[in-house]
């Protein structure tokens, strides 16, 4: 089972779509996995308000475990989006407390009784649940978010010394030669693999000396490209468990990604 330890919110897209939506870049990875039929689980901090229902509703629906998702009072995340032209704004977000996790002796026994991978997000709390989670001799892959230039990832030095795969986010701009000097970047600090979502120009990575590429599967229009750069990080790591090759990877992560961007929100949800 992979579980996937980090960030959950509600996205809240402003007018003319007006709608509100569970998502949460850790919580997308564990519900694309499950809503594809494999073993997923979640680990996060809801609130207690309306919306912490919401999401655990959301989670439940899509078949993903969560017993390691704790509720505490205050109020779940929310991030204001804005859809425009085939593409999102970020335009405010409020943690609440998704961002007072932690790796509680419950969490670490269930990682240590069932799960066979562990993916975090950057939260504020990375390193210090990296360290916890690395004791337990379990893969371990992190999605570092938006990174664009090769001194950013000095901050993640000791998380990608040891972690068996890392995720970037680089954009469609960002040029070839570039995106290659990033993820030799990321391997030279020890990830085993490396790889970089590149919005319509597809995905890129690197392992072993050798980087593939393969480019954006999506057909037609771009309704809402939020959380397909989760759905390719779902689609690698599911085929990643199974030895598939870096090229089959690289396919799967950019299918599931396009399914994504034909509708709004993260994942299908009632």
């Amino acid at each position: 089972m992979l579980l996937s330890i980090g960030d959950n919110c509600i996205d809240r897209y402003l007018a003319p779509i007006k709608a509100e939506h569970v998502g949460g870049n850790a919580l997308n990875v564990a519900v694309n996995l499950a809503l594809h039929g494999l073993p997923a689980a979640y680990a996060g901090v809801v609130g207690s308000d309306r919306y912490g229902e919401r999401v655990l509703g959301a989670l439940r629906s899509a078949g993903v475990d969560t017993e390691c998702v704790r509720r505490l009072p205050g109020a779940t995340g929310v991030t204001d989006v804005a859809l425009l032209a085939g593409d999102y704004r970020i335009v405010n977000e409020v943690y609440g407390v998704s961002d007072l996790l932690a790796v509680t002796p419950e969490l670490l026994a269930f990682a240590r009784s069932r799960a066979s991978w562990i993916h975090l997000s950057i939260t504020g709390q990375a390193q210090q649940l990296f360290s916890a989670l690395n004791a337990l001799a379990v893969p371990i892959s992190v999605d570092l978010g938006s990174v664009r230039e090769r001194s950013a990832l000095q901050r993640y030095a000791s998380l990608l010394a040891a972690c068996h795969a890392a995720f970037i986010s680089v954009g469609a701009r960002l040029p070839d030669r570039a995106v290659a000097e990033l993820l030799l970047e990321v391997r030279r600090l020890g990830a085993g693999s490396a790889l970089a979502t590149r919005a319509a120009c597809g995905v890129a990575a690197m392992t072993n000396g050798r980087m593939v590429c393969v480019p954006s599967r999506v057909q037609g229009e771009v309704v809402d490209p939020l959380g397909a750069g989760d759905a390719v990080i779902a689609g690698f790591l599911a085929r990643a468990r199974d030895g598939s090759s870096l090229e089959q990877q690289l396919e799967c992560g950019s299918e599931w990604a396009a399914a994504v961007c034909a509708h709004v929100g993260a994942f299908p949800q009632g």
